[in-house]
C-alpha cells in the first residue's frame, strides 16, 4: 500500500512539474510575441506621426520594452482574443456623382456630315484656272466669285455662258452692231478668273471661233472675243435649242446664261430647255430684242429656270 502511495505521489509532481515548465516558456514566449508587436506598432506610430530621425550620424535612441509581471501576463493569456474587423466609413458617397455621356452612332454620323472636306471646298476657289474649274465637275448655278450685265441684265457667278440670236434678222436696224457692243462690253466686265462662252445661232450652233469650252476672262481672250464677233455676219433662221445643248454639255457647268433672241422660234424649244435643265436649275436671263413676238416663252423660260425676263426696245445705241 505505501508503495502505491508514493508511486502515485511520485507520478502526480512529475506531471504537475512538467505543466508548470510548459506553462512558463509558453508565457516567456508569448511575452516576447507580445513585445514584439508593441515595437511594430510603435515604430509605425511614430512614422505615421511625421516623426523624423534625429541628426546623422546620432544612431536611433534607446529603445525601452515594457515588462509585464507573471499575474497580468496570465490574465492577457486567460482572456480571449476577438479579431474584429475595422469600421470602414463610405468615402463614395461624399464623392461626386460623375456621368460620362456617349455620342450616339447617329449623332456621330450627323457629325461626321457637318465635318467639311477643305480639299475639295479650296479647289471651287479660283474658277478662272481652266485646270481647276475642269476638276470641279458638273455644279452649276451656284452664283458666287463676282458678276456682269449684259443688256442691262445683272448677273452674279464666275461662269457665264451667252446664248445669242444671229439669224438673218438680227443684221436689220443695226440690231447685229449693238448685241456686239453689249456683248464685248458685258465680257470687258469680267473679273479676270471668271470663264466665259459664247454660242450664236440661227438653224444652228455656232460656238464663237469654234471653242466648244469655257475660255478664261483675260485680256488676251476679251481681246479675241471682240475681234471674233466683229467677223460674224448674221444669216438664217432661229432655232435656239442646239446652242443650250452645247452650254449644258460644257463642264464644269456655267452659273448663269443670257439667252438673246430678235424673233420667234417653235414653241417646242421651251419644254427642250426645261428638260435639258432639269438637273441643274441654272438660271436663265431671257432678253427679247427689238420685237416681242417670243415674249410668252421667254417669259416662260426664265420662270422655269429661275432666272429673268427683259426686252429691249430699239436697234442702235
Amino acid at each position: 500500500m505505501a508503495w502505491v502511495t508514493g508511486h502515485s505521489g511520485q507520478g502526480v509532481g512529475s506531471r504537475t512539474w512538467r505543466f508548470v515548465r510548459v506553462a512558463t516558456f509558453s508565457a516567456v514566449g508569448f511575452s516576447i510575441l507580445v513585445h514584439l508587436v508593441l515595437w511594430l506598432v510603435a515604430s509605425v506610430v511614430m512614422v505615421l506621426s511625421g516623426g523624423s530621425p534625429g541628426p546623422r550620424g546620432s544612431g536611433p535612441g534607446p529603445i525601452e520594452f515594457a515588462v509585464i509581471s507573471e499575474e497580468a501576463f496570465a490574465g492577457i493569456q486567460g482572456e480571449e482574443l476577438r479579431d474584429e474587423s475595422p469600421m470602414v466609413s463610405d468615402a463614395g458617397s461624399s464623392q461626386p456623382d460623375v456621368s460620362i455621356e456617349l455620342l450616339d452612332a447617329a449623332t456621330l454620323s450627323g457629325v461626321s456630315d457637318l465635318g467639311l472636306d477643305l480639299g475639295s471646298i479650296g479647289a471651287s476657289v479660283g474658277a478662272g484656272d481652266i485646270g481647276s474649274a475642269s476638276s470641279l465637275g458638273g455644279g452649276g448655278g451656284g452664283g458666287g466669285g463676282g458678276g456682269t450685265s449684259f443688256f442691262g441684265v445683272e448677273a452674279s457667278g464666275s461662269r457665264f455662258a451667252y446664248v445669242v440670236d444671229m439669224s438673218g434678222s438680227m443684221a436689220q436696224g443695226g440690231r447685229w452692231d449693238r448685241t456686239v457692243s453689249e456683248l464685248t462690253i458685258s465680257i470687258e466686265e469680267l473679273s479676270e478668273g471668271a470663264m466665259f462662252q459664247v454660242v450664236l445661232y440661227s438653224g444652228d450652233a455656232f460656238p464663237l471661233d469654234n471653242r466648244k469650252n469655257w475660255s478664261e476672262a483675260s485680256v488676251r481672250n476679251k481681246k479675241w472675243a471682240r475681234e471674233s464677233l466683229m467677223r460674224v455676219t448674221p444669216s438664217g433662221a432661229t432655232n435656239p435649242s442646239p446652242a443650250f445643248l452645247v452650254v449644258f454639255a460644257n463642264r464644269p457647268r456655267p452659273d448663269a446664261v443670257y439667252f438673246m433672241t430678235d424673233g420667234e422660234f417653235n414653241d417646242t424649244v421651251v419644254a427642250e430647255i426645261a428638260s435639258m435643265n432639269a438637273e441643274m436649275q441654272i438660271p436663265i436671263h431671257c432678253i427679247t430684242f427689238g420685237e416681242r413676238g417670243a415674249e410668252p416663252m421667254m417669259r416662260e423660260i426664265a420662270r422655269q429656270s429661275g432666272g429673268t425676263y427683259t426686252h429691249i426696245g430699239g436697234g442702235r445705241p
